[in-house]
Order: C-alpha cells, then sequence, then structure tokens
C-alpha cells in the first residue's frame, strides 16, 4: 500500500524553502564547480579518455607470496633522501608551505581586478603645477583688455573714410545685425533716455512776488490767502478724522458699562412665577406643518404645459415687439452714438493734455509721496522796508533738496527711528564680594527709612 502523500503549504518564500527538497539541484550544482575547478567535463569525454584497461599489471611494486599467502612489496632501492634524517627528509620531499599557497588549485581564471592607480608624490605635484599654470592663464586673459579705438591720428585735419553701407532691402533685421557686428561697421545704439532730462521743471524757481522783503500790499495778501487755504485744509482733514473715528462711537461711563454687563450676564436667568406656569402649561408643537402625499392631478398637469407655452408665447411676441420699436428709435441710436464718440475724443485730448503735463509734473519713485515744502511767509507786522531789519526765512539747503525730489533726480524719504529696548544693566548677586553684599544690604535699608 502507498503511502500518502504529505501536503504542504507553498504560500510563501518561507513555506518553500523549508518544505521544498532541492538536494538534486544542489548536488548537480556542485558537480558542476567541481568539473569547473578540475577543468575537466566528465559528461561530454569518451570513456577510453576517462579509464584504462591494465592487462599487464606492475611486478615491481606488489606481487604475491604463495608459500605465506600474503601480499608483499618488493625492496626499493634506497636513495640519498632515506639516509637524511626525518626533518632533513621531510624538507627535501615536500614543498615548502610559500610556494605550495602559491600552487594553482583550479582551473578557472583568476578574475582579473581593476587596478586603483596610486599617484605618487610626484605626479601629484605635477598636476597641481599644471593646474596652477592653468588659472594664471585665464586670470591673465581676464586681465587683458579689450582693444578699444586708438586716437592716435588728428580728428580734424583728417577726412573721415565714407562707411560701407549694405542692402537690407533682402535681408531680415536679425542678418543685418549679425553682419554688422562681424564686419565691424556696427555702432552701440545709444538709450534714449540718456539725453532726456527726468523732468522739465526749472532748477530754480521764481519765488511768489509776496515773499519778498518789501512786497505790495496786493501780493502780500495773496501770498497769505494761499497760507490759510492750505491750513483750512488741513483742520478739515482733521475734523473728518475725528468724525470717522473719535465721535462715531459714545463715550460711556465706567459705572453704565458694569450695569450693562451685569444685565447682559443675567438675562435669561430670572423668571416671574407666571412664566414658569405658562411654560409648565405648554405643549410640544411642531414649526413645520405635516407632509402629506399629493399627487397631481392629470388637469393639473395639462393646466400647467399650457401656462409653460403661453409663457414662450409671450416671450416670443415681446422681442418681435422690440424689434418694429427699435426701428424707431434710430434718431435716438444716433444720438447714442454721437455722444459716446464725442466722450470718447474728450478722453483722447486729456489723455494727450495728461502726457504734455507729465513731464512737469513728479514721478512716485519710492512708497513715499512727495510733499510740498510749507510756504515762508511774513506777517505784516514782521515786514521790514529794507534789508538791514529783515528776519531771514527758511533754508537754502532744504530749499536746493526739495527741488532735486521734485524734479525726479532724487527719491522721497523720510526719516525712519527704530525703537530698542534699553537693558538694564546690574551686577549679579553671585559675583559680588562679601563686603560689597553687605554695603548693599546697607544701602537698601536706608533706602526704606
Amino acid at each position: 500500500m502507498s503511502t500518502k502523500r504529505k501536503r504542504v503549504s507553498k504560500k510563501s518564500k518561507k513555506s518553500w524553502r523549508k518544505n521544498v527538497d532541492i538536494s538534486d539541484v544542489d548536488n548537480f550544482i556542485q558537480d558542476q564547480l567541481l568539473q569547473e575547478r578540475l577543468g575537466v567535463n566528465y559528461s561530454e569525454q569518451n570513456d577510453e579518455d576517462l579509464f584504462e584497461i591494465d592487462t599487464t599489471g606492475n611486478e615491481e611494486y606488489v606481487y604475491i607470496d604463495n608459500k605465506a599467502g600474503k601480499i608483499v612489496e618488493p625492496e626499493k632501492p634506497k636513495s640519498d633522501v632515506e639516509n637524511y634524517p626525518p626533518s632533513m627528509r621531510l624538507r627535501e620531499t615536500k614543498l615548502p608551505k610559500c610556494f605550495e599557497i602559491l600552487e594553482k588549485r583550479t582551473a578557472v581564471p583568476a578574475a582579473i581586478a581593476v587596478k586603483k592607480g596610486v599617484k605618487s608624490s610626484r605626479l601629484r605635484h605635477k598636476g597641481l603645477r599644471r593646474k596652477l599654470e592653468v588659472q594664471s592663464e585665464t586670470s591673465l586673459k581676464k586681465k587683458e583688455k579689450k582693444p578699444g579705438v586708438l586716437f592716435n591720428y588728428d580728428v580734424w585735419s583728417k577726412e573721415t573714410e565714407p562707411e560701407k553701407k549694405i542692402d537690407d532691402n533682402w535681408l531680415t533685421s536679425d542678418t543685418v545685425r549679425h553682419t554688422l557686428q562681424n564686419t565691424g561697421l556696427h555702432k552701440k545704439q545709444i538709450p534714449k533716455t540718456i539725453f532726456a532730462k527726468p523732468s522739465l521743471l526749472p532748477a530754480v524757481e521764481v519765488p511768489h512776488p509776496g515773499l519778498s522783503y518789501n512786497p505790495s500790499l496786493r501780493d502780500h495778501n495773496d501770498i497769505l490767502s494761499k497760507v490759510a487755504e492750505k491750513e483750512l485744509e488741513i483742520i478739515k482733514e482733521e475734523k473728518h478724522l475725528n468724525r470717522v473715528t473719535r465721535n462715531m462711537f459714545s463715550q460711556v461711563t465706567r459705572e453704565k458699562m458694569e450695569k450693562d454687563w451685569l444685565s447682559e450676564m443675567t438675562v435669561g436667568l430670572t423668571m416671574t412665577k407666571e412664566e414658569s406656569d405658562i411654560d409648565d402649561g405648554e405643549q410640544y408643537k411642531a414649526l413645520n406643518p405635516p407632509v402629506r402625499n399629493k399627487k397631481k392631478t392629470l388637469q393639473k398637469r395639462r393646466k400647467q404645459k399650457e401656462a409653460l407655452k403661453l409663457k414662450e408665447k409671450l416671450k416670443n411676441q415681446k422681442i418681435e415687439k422690440k424689434k418694429l420699436s427699435d426701428i424707431y428709435k434710430l434718431r435716438i441710436f444716433n444720438e447714442s452714438i454721437s455722444k459716446k464718440e464725442q466722450r470718447i475724443m474728450k478722453n483722447i485730448e486729456k489723455r494727450k493734455e495728461k502726457k504734455l503735463q507729465r513731464p512737469y509734473k513728479t514721478k512716485s519713485l519710492s512708497q513715499i509721496k512727495y510733499k510740498e515744502p510749507e510756504l515762508d511767509f511774513l506777517l505784516p507786522d514782521e515786514l521790514s522796508g529794507n534789508l538791514r531789519n529783515i528776519k531771514p526765512e527758511g533754508n537754502l539747503l532744504f530749499e536746493r533738496f526739495k527741488s532735486l525730489q521734485k524734479r525726479n533726480i532724487l527719491q522721497p524719504t523720510i526719516k525712519r527711528h527704530v525703537s530698542r529696548s534699553k537693558g538694564k544693566a546690574y551686577e549679579r548677586e553671585h559675583t559680588k564680594m562679601g563686603w560689597e553684599k553687605m554695603e548693599s544690604q546697607m544701602n537698601k535699608r536706608s533706602k526704606k527709612k
């Protein structure tokens, strides 16, 4: 009776390694490796090469003694090696260990190892020297200046040579530029802004006649009115800010604020007896009415379809009516188009005027906008009719600085102060000596008294 085959799990790699017999595969691989080491493939060779039939025998070494029935080895002629002592005899017959290790034990050729090049100190110094030479050559090339235009002749006496012109009728702009750059005729284009002034405002503006030391009554009143208008604008702005910030919210006293807070916190906590009785008697009622499954009848559906058709019909009639009315509105359309064209022309003229006035205005070169300096004026009591008793006003350096900002040469700036907290310096107690501690304690006591 054959034994039942054992069923094992082969689900994972671990179970395969545990339950599958691979001894035959290992034996075959070991046999192949042995043949590779010996350098002989026995499966491919003939029997005559592997085996030899011995028909003669070897009488020199072994023969049988018929009388005793024993195998007797013939006596060998003693050599000189046998006469040596045992230690010398072993040394002569056996290879030394140093040569035995170096003998070839397998037919498999040794792997050719790639030798890592170890640079000697001489080669390393040579590489460093070459590297330094290359660096010096590159640095010299960088230092060499490009050949510029040599003015070694009299520009005014020598006649200029006529420039060669290129026929660019059939050439693109890129081809013309490439040709001019490589033939030496290319002229560098100077930026247009290099000759344009940042502003057309005059460097020194003529002051107002009212700022004179002896102005006329009309001019002096004019300058005073300008100063008053500017001051009124500042007052108006301050009033507006107060109205939208401070005056917008009512000021509440501390007592009223506490009273309001107490009333807000106690909302719903205190209830009268009547309210509690009413609440107890109330029953739960749903807010929404009960939902009922009402199905539409055929009559209702038919009426809905008719209403939709009527709505679409009225919509189309309205569109057709509008088309007819638009025919009679051509005059109104023409007027609206003409008004629109006039508006566009006005905007174009405004843009042109704005473009013409742009060079005379201050640009925004930074986040801070330019502010006009305050006018330096004198009151009627401070005026003097001569230069001897004149009261100096303004600062010439500040005026020039503001002029540069106005003409877009300097960007407007403001003075910024970064407030940094200053640490209080004091001496720690553990760094003091004994007598210093006593002094500090005495000082503290005296201050308390």
